[in-house]
């Protein structure tokens, strides 16, 4: 369907690392067992993927040292761990001076050893294991982690002129051993490419500011509203946004223009529970909770970088008598004329997308 395609899979094959690809329509999906990834995702009359993905994975040359890198190496739709404070950062007070030189990503949350558990002519069932150090207590933490792809279907009124690719994840984090008052949590983050504006309802005007990780929010960077909170991926700037259980709708949408009156659009939709424990906190945080269920990242890199729409299921305490936590999301890619997409991007959001 798309020549970037076929380079990605040719390439990762000779790495060994063959692509998963399922077809539904005018659209595809891209799955990557190693890591987990959805890597990549094509629409119909659209000559680019609509994910980010590492161009570097489309070069035999270079893909194998992409894949032993990771994180965020590779691009795409991944699960990873939270929180970030807990596992990220060996050492929280240098993270709080300088975050991005002290950042260590663990090899078994990304990339990870994953299999196939199970697959089917539109699904993948893909399972891991890891062993994980909170450093901020020295706790251990052993998981079986779980994700689920599946193509689904669109809207009964879903337009006919507007090609898109549905899709559904599900997760599981089942607790295998781990010291007693450590947290984890389902975080689920899809990488896209930068110059779009993601689009965040809200139920009401916001009862917090969003929350700022990094750099201090420009006012070209993030736009709040009496429906909505608009972030503004321009990749000039190192940002990330984050709202609270109790403010957001569950639905977001990025939108990016494609030029030439197109524009492409990722609608995704998951459950916020206001009142649950989300544990995912800002690097100057000393609580363990009161963290943010939907977040948004953009890299400095220009063209080039990647933008995120991301989001978090509740935490799990270790030693609370649960040990299993588990949620989902769907999600709708599409293209094409761009009155059209933002007219059943709208409709499905409930809220103006314009900026």
């Amino acid at each position: 369907m798309a020549d970037w395609l076929d380079r990605l899979d040719g390439s990762l094959t000779q790495a060994d690392r063959p692509l998963v690809r399922f077809k539904n329509g005018p659209g595809e999906l891209a799955v990557c067992v190693h890591g987990a990834r959805i890597v990549g995702c094509a629409i119909q009359g659209v000559d680019e993927n609509l994910f980010y993905h590492q161009r570097g994975l489309e070069n035999p040359e270079q893909a194998p040292g992409f894949l032993k890198k990771a994180g965020a190496d590779i691009g795409g739709d991944r699960l990873w761990i939270a929180p970030e404070v807990a596992f990220m950062w060996p050492d929280l007070a240098g993270a709080r001076i300088d975050p991005f030189g002290t950042y260590d990503l663990p090899a078994k949350m990304d990339p990870g050893h994953w299999e196939v558990e199970a697959s089917g002519r539109d699904w993948i069932e893909l399972t891991a294991a890891m062993d994980l150090v909170d450093h901020r207590s020295s706790a251990k933490v052993s998981l079986r982690a779980m994700r689920t792809i599946a193509l689904g279907g669109l809207p009964d009124d879903w337009p006919e002129a507007l090609p898109a690719l549905a899709f559904t994840c599900g997760h599981q984090l089942s607790v295998l051993r781990g010291d007693a008052s450590a947290w984890v949590g389902i975080w689920h983050l899809l990488q896209m490419p930068v110059g779009g504006t993601l689009v965040c309802p809200t139920v009401a005007p916001t009862s917090f500011p969003p929350t700022d990780y990094y750099s201090p929010f420009r006012p070209e960077d993030v736009t709040v509203k009496p429906e909505a909170v608009h972030f503004h991926a321009r990749g000039d700037s190192i940002i990330k946004m984050g709202l609270r259980a109790e403010d957001v709708t569950g639905r977001m949408a990025y939108i990016r223009s494609l030029g030439d009156g197109r524009s492409s659009a990722i609608l995704r939709g998951f459950l916020p529970q206001p009142g649950q424990p989300y544990i995912d906190v800002p690097r100057s945080f000393d609580a363990l909770l009161g963290g943010d269920a939907l977040q948004a990242f953009c890299s400095d890199q220009g063209t080039q970088g990647f933008t995120e729409m991301e989001y978090h299921e509740p935490g799990l305490k270790i030693g609370s008598g649960r040990t299993r936590t588990s949620g989902g999301c769907w999600t709708i890619v599409t293209a094409g004329q761009q009155a059209l997409v933002e007219q059943t991007v709208q409709r499905l959001l409930g809220v103006s997308v314009s900026t």
